[in-house]
């Protein structure tokens, strides 16, 4: 038998609508003999010939024996065998088998018609067969489909798509309810792409996130496709599937890209200290030592040598302090514990008491709305010696410094901002290089021009986010932002 292929099938199928085909009529007894054939009996059942032969002998064995009982029952009963499919060869048919009786009603022998129906079992079965393929391939995909008849006003899913949204068997499906499964946010844009397939007769592509069902929550791209009859949009339809693990990847991929390009910027910032901080020590050294090489006086090598000792210190200063924002960056970070602030400021200004006490400083500290947060211990200390240090270091002359410390929480998250009284810096001028390593902002100044940028990359590196506001010479404001919801594997 040959299958059919899947371009076929509609033309195959409204043939076999209009084509009557041919019959063939056998009279034959119980037993299945044939006593008389039409002429076109034998090319109907595919058959040389077929009078004085049984025809039960002629089916397929898995046949015979359903087709024997009903010829029995139809001669005990008087009543027809109902058509059967039965195949003879490799051709399917249809028989159908009535009583004839004498005057007295009893029955003497049976009539069976019988049809050639071999092109609508393999259409049938090509069908199943397209159907399978089409639903192994929908499941794979993760692809579904759904109708809408804009006339009768329905919706028609597929099983695949019944699956994506995780409804049940009895669930009923109409516009609106379907609608109803996607974000808050996107109903107006599935609606809007609906109504514009409709008007426009134009296809419309969206992706937008839905909770099925079960409140699962999902991406999904719909395609809306029109049909037009007669000049009219009658229908649309299209494919629905499940895009999550796709939607997740590209989320993945750009945070890759964003890490990379941050990587890319904080390597660009080691060459510039490299070769701004690094070559003026080196090469120092370097003169140095063929200056100590050469001399013959005591006192110039003494003098020498104290040059060589402050070279050789700067140069390990910029080396340490390049180990140490590298090691935050890349190693893991400490882990979280849950900290009263205030204890932690004490601790640090315990460790700072020599500095705070010589420049008069004083420190307030506001935890009212926020006296604790989740964070590694040795990270808060460290920004906050930091904050301190900086805020006394760059006091205003004559002017103690003034450092209020305050952390606050509110819809927007959780905050630690530290502000001073100080010498403030010009943001119009620095603004671009606030939390640059090695830079300084004001002249005559003992810092090494790393606080910031140590403070900013432990921030970044706990996914936070920090901030400054100063002006000069009235003081400066740093706002670090916690991240709202730290790694699961940093905890």
């Amino acid at each position: 038998m040959n299958i059919l292929s899947q371009n076929t099938v509609p033309s195959t199928f409204d043939r076999l609508l209009t084509d009557t085909g041919q019959e063939a009529l056998l009279l034959h007894a119980p037993s299945g003999v044939v006593h008389f054939a039409s002429q076109s009996a034998p090319y109907v059942m595919g058959v040389s010939s077929v009078q004085g032969r049984n025809l039960i002998e002629l089916l397929h064995p898995d046949d015979a024996g359903a087709v024997q009982i009903g010829f029995r029952d139809c001669v005990i009963r008087g009543a027809p065998f109902m058509p059967r499919t039965v195949r003879i060869g490799e051709r399917s048919l249809v028989l159908m088998t009535m009583p004839v009786k004498d005057v007295k009603g009893a029955v003497v022998e049976l009539q069976t018609t019988i049809r050639d129906v071999s092109e609508f079992v393999a259409l049938r079965d090509q069908i199943i067969i397209q159907d399978a393929v089409a639903t192994a391939t929908s499941e794979m995909a993760l692809v579904g489909g759904w109708r809408f008849e804009l006339a009768k006003n329905e919706l028609f899913w597929t099983a695949e798509t019944r699956r994506i949204l995780e409804v049940p068997h009895d669930f009923e499906s109409t516009l609106e309810s379907g609608i109803g499964f996607y974000a808050e946010s996107h109903k107006q844009e599935v609606r809007d792409a609906i109504r514009k397939a409709i008007e426009d007769a134009e296809r419309q592509d969206i992706e937008a996130p839905l909770l099925t069902y079960k409140g699962r929550h999902i991406w999904v791209k719909v395609s809306i496709m029109p049909e037009v009859v007669d000049g009219s949009v009658v229908r649309i339809y299209g494919a629905f599937q499940d895009i999550t693990e796709h939607h997740q990847r590209e989320i993945q991929l750009k945070s890759l890209v964003d890490e990379l390009t941050k990587q890319r910027d904080q390597l660009e910032e080691y060459a510039y200290v490299i070769s701004h901080h690094l070559r003026g020590p080196v090469g120092n050294i370097v003169s140095l030592l063929d200056e100590l090489d050469t001399e013959r006086s005591s006192d110039l090598s003494n003098e020498t040598v104290k040059h060589l000792r402050d070279s050789s210190s700067l140069l390990l200063d910029t080396l340490e302090d390049l180990t140490h924002a590298i090691i935050v960056r890349h190693d893991g970070a400490p882990n979280y514990e849950s900290l009263r602030i205030e204890d932690v400021v004490k601790t640090v200004a315990h460790g700072l008491d020599e500095l705070i006490t010589s420049s008069g400083a004083n420190i307030s500290v506001d935890v009212a709305t926020l006296p604790t947060v989740e964070y590694p211990k040795t990270y808060l200390e460290t920004i906050l010696r930091q904050l301190i240090t900086n805020s006394i270091r760059f006091a205003a002359p004559g002017r103690p410094p003034r450092i209020r410390i305050t952390a606050i929480s509110d819809g927007d998250g959780q905050h630690l901002e530290v502000s001073d009284n100080g010498l403030g810096i010009d943001l119009d001028k620095y603004k671009d290089k606030i939390f640059r390593i090695r830079t300084s902002f004001h002249r005559g100044s003992a810092g090494r021009g790393v606080g910031l940028f140590l403070i900013k990359t432990i921030v970044e590196s706990m996914g936070g986010s920090i901030s400054l506001l100063s002006t000069v010479d009235k003081g400066t404001t740093v706002k670090i932002s916690f991240c709202s919801t730290p790694p699961i594997e940093q905890r």
